[in-house]
């Protein structure tokens, strides 16, 4: 399910959980050379099985010719969305790896505001004006200031920088806090009644017997739904793979660039990895053997078609080198033929003293 279809805006909470998914992704795709250049809420899906939130459509990722993002952009074509996309990005058809950093701060105003990013941004002042529209905490709204920052140069450098911030200043039991239960005994003023007494340590017996069968059967609790082969992570963790290595699976290899070859190959990696971790004791094992071979199978087929693609431009780049110019065989003296006229030959022999 895309973002959008969600219906509803995020809350402060649920950005910041949203950004600490998203941005080790982002993390990632950059250590590989690779900008995603479209980030907006239309291309951020949720899985239908709950999970973490997954970043689609990697059709305009443009790889980076060096890896050195601080000193040299990465030229390229004008792709992208209006709003969304950072004032190099749409002007020069540049990118850095923090213009997706710009994109992600856009993408997060809209779903914090439900308002687009037109109406985010005075066009007069050439200022976004975000702050009457979303009231957040001082941190997290510098935070997205300086992920909006003009130019380049002025933003967070990388997605850690912006982890990193984050984590400095939210506590991860404030943005993701787990359930806690207390067990604060109650203090019971009893009346000598032997009755009351029993009824209470009747009551006691079955909380507890109850708390121990719930336990033993939850498939939340690792250690033993381990050994009953039915905890519920594996079937997520399946889910989530399966989901994100299916969506490499609706084109052919033939039909996609050399830089979607490789984003493609990537992603069905990772997918094959986290299906490979269930373990083989877990009843969602077979699916996820047959689904890790099938998806074995696809990356030969992208790695055969890498190295078709390879071969065939060094075969091109050999065909369109200029080949050496032939010299003519002149004789020593004359008549020269029509070739070899321009070049000074003696018309008789030279006498060798």
């Amino acid at each position: 399910m895309h973002l959008v279809q969600e219906g509803r805006l995020l809350g402060e909470t649920e950005l910041i959980q949203l950004f600490q998914d998203l941005l080790p992704v982002l993390s990632y795709i950059h250590s590989r050379n690779i900008i995603h250049r479209d980030i907006s809420p239309d291309n951020i899906m949720l899985p239908t099985h709950g999970g973490k939130p997954m970043l689609i459509d990697f059709g305009v990722v443009k790889q980076l010719v060096t890896q050195t993002y601080s000193s040299q952009m990465q030229p390229g074509t004008l792709v992208g969305k209006t709003g969304y996309s950072p004032p190099e990005q749409l002007r020069m058809g540049q990118c850095y790896p923090n213009s997706d950093l710009y994109a992600l701060a856009v993408t997060a105003l809209v779903l914090l505001s439900g308002r687009e990013p037109e109406e985010l941004f005075n066009s007069y002042t050439m200022e976004w004006q975000w702050e009457k529209y979303i009231q957040i905490d001082p941190k997290l709204a510098s935070i997205l200031t300086k992920m909006l920052a003009d130019t380049p140069k002025n933003r967070y450098q990388s997605a850690e920088e912006v982890l990193t911030a984050l984590n400095g200043h939210f506590l991860r039991t404030k943005i993701s806090p787990a359930p806690t239960y207390t067990n604060t005994p109650t203090t019971i003023q009893p009346k000598g009644s032997p009755n009351s007494l029993l009824r209470i340590a009747l009551g006691g017996a079955v909380l507890f017997l109850g708390g121990i069968i719930l336990t033993l059967s939850s498939p939340y609790i690792t250690p033993l739904c381990t050994i009953l082969t039915n905890c519920a992570g594996w079937e997520k963790q399946y889910a989530d793979a399966v989901e994100m290595g299916n969506s490499i699976l609706d084109k052919s290899p033939e039909a996609m660039s050399v830089v979607e070859l490789d984003t493609s190959w990537d992603i069905l990696k990772t997918a094959q990895a986290q299906l490979n971790h269930i373990p083989p004791r877990s009843k969602i094992h077979p699916q996820a053997r047959q689904k890790s071979q099938e998806y074995q199978t696809v990356q030969e087929e992208i790695k055969a078609s890498l190295q078709r693609r390879q071969e065939e431009q060094e075969r091109k780049r050999q065909e369109q080198k200029p080949k050496p110019a032939s010299q003519p065989i002149c004789p020593l003296w004359g008549p020269y033929p029509p070739e070899c006229q321009s070049e000074s030959k003696p018309s008789q022999p030279q006498p060798l003293w």
